[in-house]
C-alpha cells in the first residue's frame, strides 16, 4: 500500500531578502513587518490548539495569544541575535 503525500509534505520556507533582513536589524518598522508577514502561516501553524466542544466536536485554532509570543521572540532575536 502506497502511501499518499500531503500538499503541504515540504517544510515551508520564507523568502526574505538579506536587505530587509538588515534593515530590520537595524530597527526598521517596516522591514520587521515584512518579514512577520511572511513568517505568519508558519506561525500559525505553530500556535494551533485543539478545543473538544461538549458534544464532542473537535476544532482547530491558532492561539492569538501563542501567535503574539512567538513574534515577539522572532523580533527580539532579529534584533538582538542576527549576526550580519
Amino acid at each position: 500500500m502506497s502511501r499518499k503525500k500531503h500538499k503541504h509534505s515540504t517544510p515551508y520556507r520564507p523568502k526574505v531578502a538579506y536587505g530587509t533582513i538588515v534593515a530590520a536589524k537595524s530597527g526598521d518598522y517596516f522591514a520587521i513587518q515584512q518579514i512577520l508577514a511572511e513568517y505568519r502561516p508558519m506561525i500559525r501553524r505553530l500556535a494551533m490548539r485543539r478545543f473538544r466542544e461538549e458534544t464532542g466536536l473537535s476544532y482547530s485554532v491558532a492561539d492569538p495569544c501563542i501567535c503574539q509570543q512567538i513574534e515577539n521572540d522572532l523580533i527580539h532575536a532579529i534584533l538582538y541575535n542576527f549576526n550580519i
